[in-house]
C-alpha cells in the first residue's frame, strides 16, 4: 500500500518547502517595493520636491521610484549599483511567480539562467520554473537590506550638505 504514495510523499518533500520560500520571497519583494515608495513620499515631503512621487505607465514602480529619488536628490547610483541590478534580477522571478506561477518566459529565460549561474541555492527545473533552494530568501533578504543601507546613506547626504 505504501507503494502508491512514494512518489506522492517525494513530490510533497520537494514541492511545498519551494512554496513556502516562493510566499517568503514573494513576501520580500512586496516589501522591497513598498518601501522604496515610502522613501520617495518620505523624501519628497523632507526635501519639500517640486513635483509629486506618481509612476505611470509600464514601467516596474521600483525603477520608477529610484529615478525618482536620483532625479531629485544627489544620489551616486554607483554605491548601490550591484545590489540594485540584483533587485532588478529577483523582480523579473517576482513576476514569474505571481504571474506564471514560476514559470519563466522565453523573454525572461535567458536573464535568470545567466543570474543562477554563480548561486547554488536558484534554479530552473526542466519545466522552466524557478527552484528556491534553502538559503536562497537568505540571500534575497540580505541584498535587499544592504541595497537601501546604502540607498539611505546617500539619502542622508543630502540632509547633511557636504557630508
Amino acid at each position: 500500500m505504501m507503494g502508491w504514495y512514494t512518489n506522492d510523499i517525494v513530490r510533497l518533500d520537494e514541492t511545498f518547502p519551494n512554496i513556502q520560500r516562493q510566499a517568503l520571497f514573494t513576501t520580500l519583494m512586496c516589501m522591497t517595493e513598498s518601501n522604496l515608495l515610502l522613501a520617495c513620499r518620505m523624501c519628497e515631503r523632507a526635501f519639500n520636491f517640486p513635483k509629486p512621487f506618481n509612476p505611470k505607465g509600464n514601467k516596474r514602480k521600483i525603477v520608477q521610484a529610484l529615478e525618482y529619488l536620483t532625479k531629485n536628490l544627489t544620489i551616486r547610483s554607483k554605491v548601490y549599483d550591484s545590489e540594485w541590478t540584483f533587485i532588478q534580477h529577483l523582480w523579473t522571478i517576482r513576476n514569474a511567480i505571481v504571474h506564471n506561477n514560476g514559470k519563466l518566459s522565453k523573454t525572461q529565460l535567458q536573464e535568470i539562467k545567466d543570474f543562477c549561474k554563480p548561486i547554488s541555492t536558484l534554479g530552473i527545473d526542466n519545466n522552466n520554473r524557478i527552484i528556491f533552494h534553502g538559503g536562497f530568501v537568505n540571500l534575497a533578504v540580505h541584498k535587499a537590506k544592504f541595497f537601501f543601507t546604502l540607498l539611505i546613506e546617500e539619502i542622508r547626504k543630502n540632509a547633511r550638505p557636504g557630508a
